[in-house]
């Protein structure tokens, strides 16, 4: 596991490969979804989710877009607990 850099923020998010999505698609996904374009540094992608870096100035434009529709899929964002 990878931790956020200086001046980077770690964010969860509900999407991974479950949702049939590689990392450039989750990053796709994001941006159709409202998120601030070309600001993803890094996913990691796992299972039910994935860990996105992003500057940390930028997170509150990622968390903007919790909520809105990924297929029927509610997108949720927000900063990784650990």
């Amino acid at each position: 596991m990878r931790a956020a850099e200086p001046g980077q923020a770690r964010l969860w998010v509900n999407l991974g490969k479950a949702s049939g999505l590689d990392a450039p698609g989750v990053t796709s996904a994001l941006e159709a979804a409202g998120a601030p374009a070309g600001k993803v540094q890094h996913v990691e992608l796992l299972g039910a989710f994935s860990y996105v870096f992003v500057p940390e100035g930028d997170v509150a434009g990622f968390e903007a877009a919790s909520g809105q529709k990924h297929g029927e899929r509610s997108i949720k964002i927000e900063r990784a607990k650990k």
